[in-house]
This record gives C-alpha cells, sequence and structure tokens, in this order.
C-alpha cells in the first residue's frame, strides 16, 4: 500500500482514504471527481476515480471507476482506466480524459471528467500531524498526544490514529470508525462555540488515519465527573456548569442544522474548571431531518420515540435525548431507565411512558424533562427554550443563594456582636 500511496499521495485531487459516505458533499456538480483509495484488502488496495453523473443528491449519482496500475512487458509502469488509453503517471491518465471529453465509463455518457476537486480544509496532510506520546487506546485505534502544524505554528493535540488492519475481517469496523471520524471532523470544521470540542480535521492520505482534536488537560467525561462527585456537586453547580453549558451548545448546533444525534452525559467533557464542552459528532448530521436507513449502533436509552419507532432524526430527537442527558446530571450518573432490557425501554418509550421524577431534583428542571419528553415532536421546546428556562432558574437559584448568604453573614455578625456585649458586660462588673 505504502508504494501506490507514495506515487499518487501530491495528486491535487488525490483523497487518500476519504469514505464513500463523504462524497455526496464534496461532488456538487455533474463531472466533479477525485481520486481515492478503496478499503477492501491491505494488502491489494484499490485506486478509486469517484466522479458525480446525476444532479440528484442520493448514492447513485456517484460512480466509481477503478484505475490500474502494472508494468508491460516492455518493463514501464502505466496507468490505466481501460487498455484503449495507457499513461505513464497517473497526473497524465487524467489530464488525457479531461482533454479529450471522453467518458471514463464509456456506458455512462456523463461520466466526463469537468472539475477535479481538491481536498477540504479539514483534510489535513499527514506530514502536518506529528504524534509523539500515547496515553491510551481505542477499539482499532491509539491516542496520543502530539503536535500540528498551522500557519507556520505548532499546536498541542490530542491524535487518535486509526490503522488499516491486515485482516479483512476487521475491514467493516475500521471503515465505519473512519466514516464517523470524517464525518466529525466535516461537521465541526464549520462549528465554533465555547462549549464545543474544537476539531483541527483529519489526515486521509495515507495510513495511519489522523483525527486531530484540542487538547483539555483533566477532562473525564461528564458521566464520570457525576459518579466520582456524587453527593458533594451543588445545583447551581449541576445547573450552570452541566446543563447550562450543554444546552447553549445543543442550541448553537440546531442553529448551524445539525442534529447531533448522541446526546448524554458520556459525550460531554468536563474540565477541574467546570468546563463543559460537546464532543463525539461521529453520529451527527447536517440538515433538519436524517433517517437511518441501514443498520448502526445507536444509543437506544437516550433516543425519543419516533427514533425508536421510524429511525428519524430532527432537532426535536435531539430535544428529548437532552432530557435524558437532565435525567442523568440530576440522578449524578445513574442509568436511564435501569434495571429494564432494551426491547423493554423501547416498548416504554414509544407507548408514552417515562421516567419517574429523580430525587432532589428541582420542579424547574423535572418540568424541563417532562416537556422534551413530549411523545410528538411538534409538542416538545426548542433547545433556545431549554436554555431560556435553565438561565431563569439559574437566576432564581443564585439570587436565592446570595440572598442565603447574605443572611447568614448578617447573623453571625449580630451573633458577634452579642458575644462582644456580653464580653463587655463582665468587664464593666465591679
Amino acid at each position: 500500500m505504502a508504494a501506490l500511496v507514495e506515487q499518487v499521495e501530491n495528486y491535487p485531487f488525490y483523497h487518500g482514504f476519504i469514505p464513500r459516505e463523504e462524497l455526496l458533499y464534496l461532488l456538487e456538480k455533474v463531472g466533479d471527481f477525485l481520486i481515492r483509495i478503496a478499503l477492501r484488502k491491505r494488502q491489494n488496495p484499490s485506486l478509486v476515480l469517484s466522479i458525480r453523473t446525476q444532479r440528484e443528491n442520493i448514492d447513485e449519482s456517484i460512480r466509481h471507476i477503478m484505475i490500474h496500475h502494472r508494468r508491460g512487458e516492455d518493463g514501464i509502469e502505466r496507468w490505466l482506466i481501460h487498455e484503449k488509453r495507457l499513461c505513464a503517471t497517473l497526473s497524465d491518465l487524467i489530464d488525457c480524459y479531461i482533454a479529450h471529453g471522453e467518458p471514463v465509463n464509456p456506458e455512462i455518457k456523463t461520466s466526463i471528467l469537468l472539475r477535479g476537486i481538491r481536498k477540504q480544509s479539514w483534510e489535513l496532510d499527514n506530514d502536518s500531524v506529528t504524534v509523539e506520546t500515547v496515553i491510551g487506546h481505542a477499539p482499532r485505534a491509539v491516542i496520543s498526544e502530539g503536535r500540528i502544524l498551522i500557519d507556520g505554528t505548532w499546536r498541542t493535540v490530542i491524535i487518535k490514529a486509526i490503522e488499516i488492519p491486515l485482516s479483512i475481517n476487521e475491514m467493516d469496523g475500521t471503515r465505519e470508525q473512519i466514516k464517523a471520524a470524517a464525518n466529525e471532523a466535516r461537521i465541526l470544521s464549520n462549528l465554533e462555540h465555547t462549549n464545543i470540542i474544537k476539531t483541527y480535521g483529519i489526515a486521509l492520505l495515507r495510513e495511519p488515519v489522523l483525527f486531530v482534536s484540542e487538547t483539555i488537560a483533566n477532562a473525564p467525561t461528564l458521566y464520570t465527573t457525576l459518579r466520582r462527585r456524587r453527593g458533594s456537586i451543588s445545583d447551581v453547580e449541576k445547573v450552570e456548569s452541566m446543563c447550562l453549558a450543554c444546552a447553549r451548545a445543543v442550541d448553537y448546533i440546531h442553529s448551524r442544522k445539525c442534529i447531533h444525534r448522541c446526546i448524554g452525559s458520556r459525550n460531554v467533557l468536563y474540565t477541574d474548571d467546570k468546563l463543559a464542552k460537546l464532543c463525539e459528532f461521529g453520529l451527527a448530521r447536517t440538515g433538519d431531518v436524517y433517517v437511518l436507513k441501514k443498520s448502526q449502533r445507536v444509543p437506544l436509552r437516550w433516543m425519543a420515540p419516533e427514533s425508536l419507532a421510524a429511525c428519524t432524526f430532527t432537532t426535536k430527537s435531539d430535544v428529548f435525548s437532552f432530557g435524558i442527558f437532565l435525567f442523568e446530571v440530576f440522578t449524578e450518573g445513574k442509568e436511564p431507565y435501569k434495571g429494564l432490557s432494551s426491547v423493554q425501554v423501547k416498548r416504554m418509550v414509544t407507548c408514552g411512558s417515562r421516567m419517574e421524577r429523580p430525587r432532589k431534583c428541582p420542579d424547574e428542571i423535572f418540568a424541563l424533562m417532562q416537556k422534551c419528553w413530549e411523545q410528538n415532536p411538534e409538542e416538545r421546546c426548542t433547545m433556545s427554550d431549554a436554555v431560556a428556562v435553565i438561565e431563569r432558574y439559574l437566576r432564581e437559584i443564585s439570587s436565592e443563594t446570595g440572598r442565603l448568604r447574605k443572611e447568614k453573614r448578617h447573623e453571625e455578625k449580630e451573633s458577634g456582636r452579642d458575644e462582644l456585649d456580653a464580653k463587655n458586660a463582665v468587664l464593666d462588673e465591679p
């Protein structure tokens, strides 16, 4: 594989291991094309030309043509799509088809190369990323600290390195992981918010694939924090630093036409400075509605009834999930629907039943949970509504806390005066 990549890596329209699912976003017009590597067998990689041949934004609008590279009897290496045209380099081959205006697939008349698509801002050069210290492992990936070169400056980052497996049996899992990482890199490249993790992009040109995000010191997941600090988290911290921060993040991505699809305490990082950052955008989608068309692992206990019943996801299904997130915060990490099987949870939610109010959950927050959990998506609040409700409640408890502190200080001051008066009275006695 390395030998093939070395010959094509610098070609301007080469995108490495870019997943097929990203092509609908990159190839916008009929005649747009790019070159990529198809993940089939690591020992025998396939170079593919992908081209848009129809205006409709469906999978069938993108066609994929194999590019062959072989050595002839004369010992000279040549590149070809069909035997009709053999060229010394990949660049010569593409230029030849462009110059002659010939379809790369004779059976599809619209498969004429018109515009080569260059890498996007979120597609990084592998040479701009340096892996340094391993800090952990994930399924099919190694997590490291490292650096990325941006505008001449090296920045410290977290790097997830995804290796291409030798076993064909492991290839499907790796393909799904790269697909999720590329999706996350593309979506987050258009998002910038205090409470959302910053992603620099993904390096796809050669193996390992490198997903690069900001480094956040001392930031376990919120789920871990809730369980570790159980019984010692104030209501103000829960409301302000956890619930409101996450609500603002989700409200922001909804304003940018993005559906997260995986809101939960495990997908929020939480620093020692009480800064929450929404992460894990691998399942996120852009648009107003997303319908899941094929089997996929999904967070069932956080899903809305319409998602469970019809695999339909919208901003309102995110709102339902946010209600589950509120439940997690005010139970300090308790599993939603604890004790029920996945089948029982699905039946319960789709039939309109909901979890009981968490112990010590304020009335205002439970009322918001219930509004998030409405059976009819149209009757649920928006995330903007949720932000407003939480902000209003925070003002109430902040002012109440301030009043109680003021009263306590006044009582302590008066108590101090009484003690001083008593001492003075003793001193005044003959």
